[in-house]
């Protein structure tokens, strides 16, 4: 299950197109290499390193917090044949430890206070050989400020921010880590989040909690071997508030314009 922001080649695409381009993409941008070790720092279900070890010949190590994304995360890896390769950790992220020649994080930086920051990148830095690369997609700012939409803060991903480019920039430019590339994909968002609302309306069976459900499962394309929690009432119109409303928004004249709020990813080496 993948449920980040995907990577839009052709709008008319399914979901699973746009998550598969995405890792495809981020892979390219790290210059991935047959027997190099990559890291994985909130890896969710391990969709990532799974998809960079059979397409790109490396192995790697992913941390989660989240209890059900480790178990899944583990099974995925063992359903793959990739057990031998593929680590992963029911831990938090600077528990990590070794030496790796490329790093990714997707969208985990906005689960941080801004006084954690230096932190991460700390972490970041420590983890990365003296000739690593890394990357990190979030959702992120290049406006001089961003005030998170409150629905979104308490319904939606609650307490979290959304960096500003400047602040991560900064951070690693304090850890003398040169920023090689920056993309930003405010564009991708309303052709995922309408992918996403496509699906939910495809498959709500007549019931908008069963629908929150499969929708959800589908933005990672991935079927579940067991049934994930139902959504309560107040989580199932969330959802079907959320959708439409983000997907008009991503889309909006004004926000492709102004390159406000969107997903960074941000190069970088040691």
């Amino acid at each position: 299950m993948i449920y980040s922001c995907g990577y839009v080649k052709d709008p008319a695409g399914t979901v699973e197109d746009f998550q598969r381009d995405k890792l495809q993409r981020i892979c390219e941008k790290l210059r991935l290499q047959p027997g190099e070790r990559l890291v994985d720092i909130g890896c969710g279900y391990g969709g990532l390193l799974i998809y960079a070890a059979q397409n790109f010949g490396v192995s790697g190590k992913g941390c989660t917090l989240g209890k059900r994304h480790y178990e899944r995360a583990k099974a995925n890896v063992a359903a793959a044949g990739l057990s031998d390769k593929i680590q992963i950790e029911h831990a938090p992220f600077d528990s990590l430890t070794g030496k790796f020649d490329k790093l990714v994080s997707v969208e985990m930086i906005e689960h941080l206070r801004r006084s954690q920051y230096k932190h991460y990148v700390d972490v970041v830095s420590r983890l990365l050989t003296d000739k690593g690369m890394g990357l990190l997609h979030y959702i992120g700012c290049t406006e001089r400020s961003n005030d998170h939409d409150p629905f979104i803060q308490k319904y939606i991903l609650a307490d979290t921010s959304q960096p500003k480019l400047s602040e991560v920039v900064g951070e690693l430019e304090d850890h003398d880590m040169a920023v090689l590339d920056v993309e930003n994909l405010v564009a991708h968002y309303g052709p995922t989040l309408l992918a996403w609302k496509k699906d939910f309306m495809n498959n709500s069976g007549g019931s908008t909690a069963t629908a929150t459900t499969t929708a959800l499962n589908a933005c990672g394309s991935t079927t579940w071997s067991v049934a994930p929690p139902r959504p309560s009432p107040r989580q199932a119109r969330s959802i079907t508030f959320f959708l439409p409303g983000t997907t008009t928004a991503a889309a909006s004249p004004k926000n492709l314009r102004r390159r406000g709020t969107g997903g960074c990813l941000v190069t970088t080496e040691a």
